[in-house]
């Protein structure tokens, strides 16, 4: 076993691609959100559900939206 993180580290660089982004993506979700970015993911989200609400906004079906992002994704270099 790995005595520290910058062995951990050293030893995940070793994953292929796709392990690392699941490692990564894991350790992310293992850790507990700060109540500031708590705070902040609640304020956006009744923002956005106030905006819904009073006809600000408009509700764009997952797939058109999800289309949207992998295109703009793509454009970038």
């Amino acid at each position: 076993m790995a005595d520290s993180v910058s062995e951990l580290f050293e030893e995940a660089l070793g994953l292929s691609e796709e392990s690392r982004l699941e490692l990564a993506e894991r350790l992310i979700e293992s850790a507990p959100p700060s109540s500031e970015i708590q705070q902040e993911q609640i304020r956006i989200a009744t923002s956005r559900m106030s905006a819904l609400d009073t006809g600000l906004s408009v509700e764009i079906p997952g797939e058109e939206a999800h289309a949207t992002v992998m295109r703009a994704i793509s454009l970038k270099p």
